[in-house]
C-alpha cells in the first residue's frame, strides 16, 4: 500500500544499512541535485524499493528483503521509559527475532526468518545498564518460550530485585519452576495461545499442540499463584466447523474449572480474533470471512463463554478486522485510498467508497498460487 505515497521504502531490518543510507544523504547534500537524484542514489542501496522512480514499474522491481545476522551488534531495546505508554515505567529488551514453529497463519515466523537470540549474558548485561532508568524488565520476542535459557535469564533478574513482564508463553514450555521464579518477579497474569479449540484444527494450522498437553499446562498454571489468565483463541480458520466454536467454549470451560478452584480474585480473560491472512504465510491465498460471518460466531461465542465462572471476553471489532485484512492483503490502491481519506478527512467507509476501491475482492476472493501478488515485489 506505502508504494503509492513513498519515494523510497527499506524492506527489512535497518540496522545494518542505516550507516549506508545516511551516506548516500550527505554525498547527495553535496550535489545540490534534485529529489529524483536522491531517490536515484538510495535506490542502490540494498534492500530500497523506490517506487517513486516514475520511469520503473514497481510490480516489475525486485527487492531483497534485508536482515540482521547478528543481534549481539545491534541489541533493540527502550530508550525511552515513561509512565506514558502502554508498558508503563517498563525497560524492554528483544532477547530474539524470529520464530522456527512455522505456524499456518503467522507472519512474524516467515518475515523474521531465520531464527536469532542474543547470548543470555547480553540480555542481563542491558539490563543491568538501565537500572538508573526502572527495574521494571520486559522480555520481547515471538517465540520467548523457545529462548534457550528463559528461566536462567529471569533467575538473574530477579534476584537483582527486577520485575518481569513477559508476552505469550507457550503451552507446551509451560513449568513449574518458570512460574516460581515469574511470581517471584511479580508476574501475575500469565497469557497462552491455543488458537484453536479442537486439536484437529492445532493440526490444520502447525500449532502442534494436544489436549493432553493443554490440560498439564493449565492443570500447572493453577496450581501456581498465577491471579490472572489471559487465553487467545482465533475464528475464521479454514474448515472451521461448529463442533471447532464449541470446542473453544469447552476448552475455556476446562480452564475454568482447573483455575478457579473456589479462588474469586482470579479472572480468566478470552481473547477471540479472526485469523487474517498475512502475506507469505501459508494463508496468504485464502479468503477472510466475511464482517457477517465473524460477528454470528463471535456472538455465539460471547453468549455460551459469559456463562462459565470467572471468565470475561475482550471486545472485539469486526469491522475493523475486516479494515486490517483489507491493508494485510492490498496493494497501491490501499495507499491511494489512504490518500483521500487523510486529505478530505473522511472516515474509512467513506474513503472506500469515493475511491471506488474493490475492497471485498481484496478480502473476501479465494487467491490462485499462480496470480501475482502486492508483495511478490519483495524477494522473501
Amino acid at each position: 500500500p506505502m508504494s503509492a505515497i513513498m519515494d523510497a521504502i527499506f524492506i527489512g531490518e535497518v540496522e545494518e544499512r542505516v550507516q549506508q543510507i545516511c551516506n548516500v544523504v550527505g554525498r547527495w547534500c553535496e550535489t545540490s541535485k534534485g529529489r529524483g537524484r536522491l531517490v536515484e542514489m538510495m535506490g542502490a542501496v540494498g534492500g530500497v524499493l523506490t517506487p517513486a522512480l516514475t520511469c520503473v514499474d514497481v510490480q516489475k522491481q525486485c527487492v531483497e528483503r534485508q536482515y540482521v545476522s547478528e543481534l549481539r551488534a545491534h541489541p533493540a531495546f527502550s530508550s525511552v521509559v515513561t509512565p506514558n505508554s502502554h508498558y508503563r515505567n517498563m525497560f524492554l529488551i528483544e532477547v530474539g527475532r524470529g520464530c522456527a514453529r512455522g505456524c499456518s497463519f503467522c507472519a512474524a515466523s516467515q518475515i523474521y526468518k531465520p531464527v536469532r537470540q542474543l547470548g543470555s549474558d547480553d540480555v542481563v548485561s542491558i539490563a543491568k545498564n538501565h537500572y538508573k532508568m526502572t527495574k521494571r524488565i520486559g522480555l520481547i520476542g515471538a517465540a520467548l518460550s523457545d529462548y534457550k535459557n528463559l528461566g536462567g535469564v529471569c533467575e538473574k533478574l530477579v534476584a537483582d530485585g527486577c520485575r518481569l513482564g513477559l508476552s505469550s508463553l507457550r503451552l507446551d514450555k509451560v513449568t513449574c519452576d518458570l512460574l516460581k521464579i515469574l511470581q517471584r518477579g511479580g508476574v501475575r497474569t500469565v497469557s497462552v495461545a491455543p488458537e484453536a479449540g479442537s486439536e484437529r484444527l492445532r493440526k490444520l494450522i502447525n500449532k502442534k499442540i494436544s489436549d493432553n498437553t493443554i490440560a498439564k499446562a493449565l492443570q500447572t498454571i493453577s496450581d501456581s499463584k498465577i491471579e490472572f489468565l489471559r487465553l487467545y483463541f482465533m475464528i475464521g480458520i479454514p474448515t472451521e466447523t461448529e463442533e471447532d466454536l464449541a470446542a473453544i467454549v469447552e476448552l475455556v470451560s476446562t480452564a475454568s474449572g482447573y483455575f478457579l478452584g473456589g479462588d474469586k480474585k482470579r479472572k480468566i480473560r478470552v481473547s477471540v480474533n479472526s485469523l487474517i491472512p498475512k502475506p507469505w504465510t501459508v494463508f496468504q491465498y485464502i479468503r477472510m470471512n466475511t464482517q457477517g460471518e465473524l460477528k454470528r460466531k463471535r456472538a455465539w461465542l460471547n453468549k455460551k463463554l459469559l456463562k462459565i465462572p470467572g471468565v470475561e471476553v475482550a471486545p472485539k471489532s469486526a469491522r475493523n478486522e475486516i479494515v486490517q485484512g483489507l491493508f494485510s492483503l492490498g496493494g497501491e490502491e490501499v495507499g491511494k485510498m489512504l490518500v483521500l481519506l487523510e486529505n478530505e478527512e473522511l472516515t474509512i467507509r467513506q474513503a472506500l467508497e469515493k475511491s471506488g476501491l474493490d475492497w471485498k475482492n481484496i478480502v473476501y476472493r479465494e487467491k490462485s498460487p499462480d496470480e501475482h501478488l502486492p508483495w511478490h515485489i519483495i524477494a522473501h
